[in-house]
């Protein structure tokens, strides 16, 4: 049954619950299946795992219109700052969007500015924060791109340029502080 619980989460077909007793030879009905499936998920509360960073990152930046001349550039960028983000324990606790939206915004912030046109720049950024019903000004939001541009420039050996049409808004209180108290 967690067999089927997995692949029901993490691979691109489904598997119904009749294969799933054609594969234990009979012994459990797919009744069986159904019914202890969801036990399993009562007891976990259903927490179960959702998309990563990287899996939230994909799907925004398909959301970004055609025109963009550096779309590899930008992935790869996100990407990168996404694996950083693993190693980071005070980013553990946020949710994946949260990170996914801080690498999108620090990788189009470092597009060259003839890569993507500023209209279309701010149109995305509305479009990501429609999506996620994030506000990207938001302290966390910043907190989390401060501490993402600080591991990239660790990890690389040189900054990730930003060309400021999406700034990164400090306030006098220490934005790290907001990621660690959340």
């Amino acid at each position: 049954t967690t067999l089927y619980i997995a692949t029901k989460i993490f691979e691109p077909f489904a598997m119904d619950a009749s294969l799933v007793s054609k594969l234990s030879r009979g012994v459990h009905s797919e009744e069986e299946i159904i019914a202890l499936e969801y036990e399993i998920l009562v007891a976990l509360q259903w927490k179960v795992n959702g998309p990563t960073p990287l899996q939230f990152v994909n799907y925004l930046l398909e959301l970004l219109s055609t025109s963009c001349q550096d779309k590899a550039l930008l992935y790869e960028h996100s990407h990168f700052q996404t694996e950083l983000s693993i190693g980071d324990y005070t980013l553990m606790s946020l949710r994946r969007s949260v990170i996914a939206v801080a690498a999108i915004l620090n990788s189009l912030e470092n597009l060259p500015k003839d890569s993507l046109p500023l209209n279309e720049r701010i149109r995305y950024a509305e479009v990501i924060s429609m999506a996620t019903g994030l506000d990207i000004f938001s302290p966390v939001i910043n907190s989390v791109r401060i501490r993402l541009l600080d591991s990239y420039s660790r990890s690389s050996g040189y900054p990730l340029a930003q060309v400021g049409i999406l700034p990164i808004i400090e306030s006098k209180q220490s934005n790290k502080k907001a990621v660690i108290d959340k």
